[in-house]
């Protein structure tokens, strides 16, 4: 048998050895634990997302230059409109009413996803209209700029 290998066995089972093979197996689980949790975060739970939610406006789009290449026409074929309470996701289908929950302070709304947000942000965001994403926000309003959101479909 190869002599460093014995040696490395025989310091697992040294009961003077600081660390022992029982901890450094439970900080291997914990660091897989740690590191898969984000990915577990965004995908579906009890048939919804937990998703950071963002808006975006007419405004937004034409500086962007967006709107110059749509002419404000979304995934759905209608025109974006800031006062609707519509959202874009690649995690619901278009046509699908989620109801969206602020985490924080619990406010809900019902949202109709009429766009297809950024492949980047699937399973990660949704982006909703203005008039939504301040009544989740709450006193904060646009200002607060992206909130931890539960989204669930219900249609």
């Amino acid at each position: 048998m190869n002599k460093k290998w014995d040696s490395k066995k025989k310091d697992l089972r040294n009961k003077k050895n600081l660390f022992p093979l029982a901890a450094k197996t439970a900080c291997v689980l914990v660091m897989l634990a740690v590191f898969t949790i984000p990915i577990e975060a965004s995908q579906a739970a009890a048939g919804g997302f937990y998703l950071t939610a963002s808006w975006y406006s007419v405004k937004d789009l034409k500086s962007s230059g967006q709107w110059a290449k749509t002419k404000g026409v979304m995934a759905n074929g209608h025109l974006f409109d800031d006062t609707k309470f519509t959202g874009a996701s690649r995690d619901f289908p278009l046509g699908a009413i989620l109801v969206i929950s602020n985490l924080q302070n619990g406010k809900k709304v019902r949202v109709e996803i009429t766009d297809r947000i950024n492949k980047r942000f699937t399973k990660t965001r949704i982006d909703l209209s203005p008039v939504a994403f301040k009544a989740l926000a709450g006193k904060q309003g646009l200002s607060k700029g992206l909130i931890k959101v539960y989204a669930e479909e219900i249609k």
